[in-house]
């Protein structure tokens, strides 16, 4: 090979080297470029995920019945001042039972709610009831706690009803053992029926009115 040629060799010899170099600087910058991001740091990688909405819950309700209110909107008070919590006034009252036991007369009370006018109709709309109410009350009676008092003996007892089964408007005052002897007798529903107001004083039944209703 001739000087000439040999100058020729390397010069492309060298082109080609610098041109592989070249190449693959070109190559390594693209793969530089097509690298991914790096992950961001766990601060910024961690987001917050809204807390699930949740609809309220209502507040539950009892299905315990309230203690009917007396028509004094109080209990009745002792000679000592103090109130009892079985004591009542004029309390509405169906009497359900009734017993003797060494001349002390006791009666089963089942505490009822006696409704007029709007008071009543509103009460019968809450239920489902006809409005307006027939003959303007409403009787309700959600409470099934029945209550058992002695009656003191010699109260008079106001009933609606005559000996011969006939019923009158105003009705009449009886003694206790008249009203019991009778409670016992052929007219029992009579002298039981419809509703008492009752009075509670002391844990002791003072008043026992029969009460007309149409």
């Amino acid at each position: 090979m001739n000087l000439a040629g040999g100058k020729a060799v390397a010069v492309i010899a060298a082109v080609a080297v610098g041109a592989a170099v070249l190449g693959g600087a070109a190559v390594y910058l693209a793969t530089r470029q097509r690298e991914p991001a790096q992950p961001p740091s766990s601060s910024a990688e961690q987001t917050q995920t809204p807390e699930p909405t949740t609809t309220p819950s209502l507040p539950s309700t009892s299905t315990a019945s309230e203690e009917p209110t007396t028509p004094s909107g109080s209990a009745a008070t002792t000679s000592s001042g103090t109130t009892r919590s079985t004591d009542v006034v004029d309390q509405p009252t169906l009497v359900v039972d009734w017993s003797r036991s060494g001349g002390q007369i006791r009666l089963t009370l089942d505490y009822v709610q006696f409704l007029f006018g709007d008071d009543a109709n509103r009460e019968a709309a809450r239920r489902g009831l006809e409005v307006p109410v027939p003959n303007d009350y409403l009787i309700v009676n959600d409470n099934p706690r029945l209550r058992v008092f002695p009656v003191k003996p010699d109260i008079m007892v106001h009933v609606l009803y005559n000996d011969d089964g006939t019923m009158s408007f105003e009705g009449r005052d009886i003694t206790l053992d008249e009203w019991y002897s009778r409670l016992m007798g052929p007219l029992a529903d009579q002298y039981s029926s419809s509703y008492f107001l009752v009075t509670v004083e002391d844990g002791v039944i003072t008043k026992v009115a029969q009460q007309y209703t149409p």
